[in-house]
This record gives C-alpha cells, structure tokens and sequence, in this order.
C-alpha cells in the first residue's frame, strides 16, 4: 500500500482548533439537574492528560482550598476528562481519583452532576501545582506556618486515602522500614525529564551526585538507613553499589532509557498496569513523608511529600541544579 502523505495544518486551522480547545475549558457555571438548590459545587477537572498522580495530587490539593474560599464544595473528576491512570475504554465509567483517595467532602461527582449549580474550573494548576515555588514554601517553615498548617489541614481532612490503599501502604511499611533506626529518604528522578528537559523543570542531578551528597548527610545527620524513591532502574543498581545493605526501597516497576518518550506513554504489560503504576507511585511518596530525613530535587513527588509530612522531617535538603 501506499504512504499516505497529509499536508500540515495550515495556520488558520490551527487557531480555530485552538480557540475551541479554549472554549472548551473556559470556566463556566452549569446547571445540570434541579438537586442541591442552596449550594454550588466546584469541579476540580485538569487539562494536563500527562500528569503523574502526585501532580494531580498537588493540583486537587490547591483547588481544594480554592473552592472552599469561595463557598463552594469540591469535586475531584477524573472520570470524564483523559488522564494517566484511566483505561481509555473506562473514560466516563470510572473516576480515576477514586481508585486512591476519596471524594473531598461527603458528596459524591454523580450528586454535583445532578445540581442546580455547578462551576466548571479551568482545568489550570494553582501555584501548590509548581513544585519549585512550593517546595521552598515548605523549606522556609518558619515564614510559612500558617499556609503550611491549612494544607496539611486539608490533607488530612479532605484528601483521605481509601482504606485498601492505606492497609497496602501499612503492609509496605511494616516489611520494609527498620524499627529503631534513623531513615533518611531520597528522590532522585530522572528518565523522561532528564532525557528531554521540558523548559522551566528543575535540573536533575545525575544519580553518582545524589549518592555522594546522601552519604555525606547520612554522616551529618546521623541516619543509618536509607530508603530510595526512584523511576529509574539505573539508580537502584547505582545505590546498591554504593549503600549495600544499608538502602532499601519498594518492589514496583521501574523504567529504563525512555528515549524521547513521557513515562505517562509507557505501558507494562501487565493486568491493571495504570492502576498499580499509581498505587506503586503514592505507596512510594507516602513512604518517604514517613522518613525522619529528606533529600529530594524540586519535582512534584518531592513536593507531595513535604505537604504529606506536615513539616515533620527533621531535616530536608534540595538539590538545586537551577532550571531546564
């Protein structure tokens, strides 16, 4: 057969794709049913199909107060829009948010999708959704109390993991997490950022750099254990080297060079890989919120992990590389 050759758009069709693209997010009150007369619902929806789920994490967490400055109740849809973790064939069947976590309040997606008023948000990342300007939120505790306590506020009351994933995460802990002994947590990510090095994304260190600055801290802190959050095959190996018994970390796919392509493209095959690449993920982060010490790089699970911790850690460094 032969190759079929499409001439590109021209310029006029790409602004008209462009400005329905925008339409379709623009923020809009809907009327979708006659229920809940006296209230109005906030549907915290996204436009970023790529996103890993603590970015959606951070995402939800900033509308979330959002929502609740303005009066309004916030809804978490998943269900409708793309996203990493929904089968293409559950699209509008199933909400991917509630696979982890429950709603935010005690009303469900199906109730705002039945009421009198209902805000459609923009589908944009509030500021907790940068994780260069809300990690140093987090490391400049003292200036950032009050901000530090409503998240964590929030977290707890209105971010809460489902019961499964909260005993799976309990059954990772008690197996893996020495008793009596100091932890110090790292993230070192790599793969798909430093391989492409999107614009505006903090600099990944290479991992020989973190495994030097972690033992140095290990030293200083007094830490004699180590538990590795990590995407990267290479970096498991390249600390095992280094730390021998001393490190540990879950058993979870990891990936190796992902050439020119976002890790939300790749697939395992495996059953239910999109679900458990997300339960692996947050089981991994809510591991390293219970480290007593942290290590990390601006990036969305370190930032998950601080807002998870509370500002418990003991003590927290960044490598700061600057930006791509």
């Amino acid at each position: 057969m032969a190759q079929k050759w499409y001439k590109p758009l021209t310029k006029p069709v790409r602004e008209v794709r462009a400005r329905l693209e925008e339409r379709k997010w623009k923020p809009v009150e809907k009327r979708f049913g006659s229920e809940n007369p006296d209230r109005t619902f906030y549907v915290i929806r996204s436009r970023f199909d790529t996103w890993g789920l603590i970015a959606c994490y951070n995402h939800v967490l900033g509308h979330i107060k959002l929502a609740m400055e303005q009066g309004m109740i916030p809804v978490v849809d998943m269900k409708h829009y793309p996203n990493t973790y929904l089968d293409p064939e559950k699209a509008g069947k199933e909400n991917s948010w509630e696979y982890y976590f429950h709603q935010p309040t005690e009303h469900t997606l199906e109730e705002a999708y039945r009421s009198r008023h209902v805000f459609l948000m923009d589908g944009m990342p509030p500021k907790e959704a940068h994780p260069r300007g809300q990690g140093k939120l987090y490391l400049e505790q003292e200036k950032n109390q009050e901000e530090i306590a409503c998240n964590t506020r929030i977290i707890r009351e209105h971010m809460r993991l489902r019961d499964d994933v909260k005993a799976h995460i309990r059954e990772q802990y008690d197996a893996l997490f020495p008793r009596g002994e100091k932890v110090l947590g790292v993230l070192c990510r790599g793969t798909d950022i430093s391989l492409r090095r999107p614009a505006g994304h903090s600099v990944m260190p290479e991992p020989e750099e973190m495994i030097r600055r972690a033992g140095v801290l290990m030293e200083e802190w007094g830490c004699t254990r180590l538990f590795l959050t990590t995407e990267q095959e290479e970096a498991v190996e390249l600390f095992g080297r280094a730390f021998g018994e001393r490190v540990f970390y879950t058993r979870c796919v990891r990936y190796g060079n992902t050439g020119d392509h976002l890790l939300a493209d790749i697939q395992f095959d495996r059953e239910n890989d999109r679900y458990l690449r997300g339960l692996e993920y947050l089981t991994n982060i809510v591991l390293l919120s219970r480290c007593d010490c942290l290590l990390g790089v601006y990036v969305g699970g370190t930032v998950g992990a601080l807002e998870m911790n509370g500002g418990a850690y003991e003590h927290v460094e960044m490598m700061d590389l600057g930006v791509y």
